[in-house]
Order: structure tokens, then C-alpha cells, then sequence
């Protein structure tokens, strides 16, 4: 089922033209990863698609609906959303926040149920947070802080999940951890869209890569077709070794060249 789709999206910022008729889709059941240099508007789609940025023309249907026909209620049962900026200071414990992704499944001015309750007790011990169920999250560290995040979007319980930059700040095994966490989700059923930078966990994890440049599509499809010689060239300006282990193709970035201009760093395509 496609639950997702995006159909020539334009979206302008401060007078820039961010995206340019974007065409993007996701279907249940799989992880897509939103990948790009900085400023591509990898952002700026995922807030398309929650309606947090007005749209200067196109659509997006989220589950065969237009998304201007849901309630804001309804869109919040559907989608979670895990923004970059985990800058989260509330001086509340840990179990209470996860707690909060109970909300669009409650009744105004009613307690958790047992079934809640047991819902977040399942997704902290799945994001390996049930060990600071007590501590306040604003004496947490980043990475851990991020987990809660996580796990406070998961408790909803969402159709399809979004995650921008999700691994950031995070060690290598939770890194790996998340990314398979992640796979286990789309198994059963979730979409799952997330902007990663790491290239070798996106070409290991992802089913299927949109590539933007310059607010354009440029590749949309399986990591090895869009993870080649020349589409990395024109996105990042870069090289990259390639190698296989247990069926997987892993991408490293390898090598640049860059120089400076009035701007500041620019990359620049390699010969």
C-alpha cells in the first residue's frame, strides 16, 4: 500500500525555491532514506509533508487522503515525527515523556490505561531507555535524550514515521541498533522515512533512496542504483569505496576535493 505521495511539490523559504516540483512516494513496510548535501531540502520535505510549510503548488496524500482533509488529531494518530533539534529541556522524567506519545490516542482530560501504559513499557525497553525511566530528561545526555525522543514517537503507535538526522549524536552501536530497530518497524508493517548522512548505514538498511540536489530529485531507487560513481559526484562531490558482506552493498565516502570561495567551503565536482 502506498501511504505516502508527494506530486510536484514546490515550496519557497525567504523567497528561495527549496523544492522544485518534488516527486516522492513510500509504501508500508519499508524504510526510504532521504539523502542529500546539506541544503538539498531534505528538511523541508519531511515538514511538507506534516503541513508545517505552507505549499506554493503540488499535493501530498498520506494514506489515500489529501492532507489538508485531516484533523491535526487524525494526523497525529498517523505520523510521528522526529525533528533534528532534540534541544529538549524539560525538567521531566523520562517515563512521563515517552508517556506523551499517548496523547492523540487519549480522551481530553483522561489517565493512561493499562494498555498505554503497557504500550510504553514495550517501546523504552525496545529503544534501550527503560534503564532512565526515572532520571529527567534534561540531565540527559544528547544521544540519550534522542532515544527518549524516539521512543516517545513510537509510543504512538504511528502508521509512518519520520526521522530526520535520527542517529546524530549517537555511538556506533546505537546507531546500528536504530537503523535495525528501524527495519523491524517497516516488517511490521510501519513506513518508515528518514534522512541519514551516513551513507554505508543508508546503502546497508535502506530499501529504497531518494537523492535530492539543489531541491530537485535527482535518483530515486535501490541504494546500488542510486549510490553510483556519477550520482555521488554531482550530489556531494565526492568518491566512495564500495564492498559486500552478507549480500549487502556498504558505501564509504572516500575522497573530496574542495576550495574556497567568496561563500566559504564549496564542494566541486571531481574529474
Amino acid at each position: 500500500m502506498q501511504t505516502i505521495t508527494v506530486s510536484n511539490l514546490n515550496v519557497y523559504r525567504r523567497q528561495r525555491h527549496i523544492l522544485k516540483c518534488v516527486n516522492v512516494s513510500a509504501h508500508e513496510g519499508e524504510v526510504v532514506g532521504l539523502i542529500g548535501a546539506n541544503g538539498s531540502g531534505k528538511s523541508t520535505l519531511l515538514k511538507a509533508i506534516l503541513g508545517l510549510l505552507p505549499v506554493e503548488s503540488g499535493k501530498v496524500e498520506i494514506m489515500g487522503k489529501h492532507q489538508d482533509t485531516y484533523q491535526r488529531s487524525e494526523l497525529a494518530k498517523a505520523i510521528a515525527y522526529m525533528d533534528q533539534d532534540n534541544e529538549c529541556n524539560w525538567p521531566l522524567q523520562v517515563r512521563s515523556v515517552v508517556e506523551l506519545g499517548r496523547m492523540p490516542h487519549q480522551a481530553p482530560f483522561t489517565s493512561l490505561t493499562d494498555e498505554d501504559h503497557d504500550i510504553v513499557n514495550t517501546v523504552m525497553k525496545t529503544v534501550c531507555v527503560e534503564a532512565l525511566a526515572e532520571r529527567t530528561l534534561n540531565l540527559l545526555s544528547g544521544g540519550e535524550k534522542h532515544r527518549v525522543l524516539l521512543a516517545r514517537a513510537l509510543a504512538s503507535q504511528p502508521a509512518i514515521l519520520l526521522a530526520d538526522e535520527p542517529v546524530a549524536g549517537l555511538d556506533p552501536y546505537h546507531q546500528l541498533h536504530l537503523m535495525e530497530l528501524f527495519r523491524d518497524q517497516a516488517q511490521a508493517g510501519k513506513t518508515i522515512i528518514v534522512i541519514l548522512h551516513d551513507l554505508t548505514l543508508v546503502s546497508r538498511y535502506c530499501d529504497r533512496l531518494v537523492l535530492l540536489s539543489e531541491g530537485n530529485v535527482l535518483a530515486n531507487g535501490e541504494p546500488k542504483e542510486v549510490l553510483d560513481t556519477d550520482n555521488l559526484r554531482e550530489a556531494y562531490g565526492i568518491h566512495a569505496q564500495y564492498f559486500e558482506n552478507e549480500g549487502k552493498q556498504a558505501v564509504i565516502p572516500w575522497s573530496c576535493h574542495a576550495h574556497s570561495t567568496d561563500n566559504g567551503w564549496k564542494f566541486s565536482r571531481l574529474p
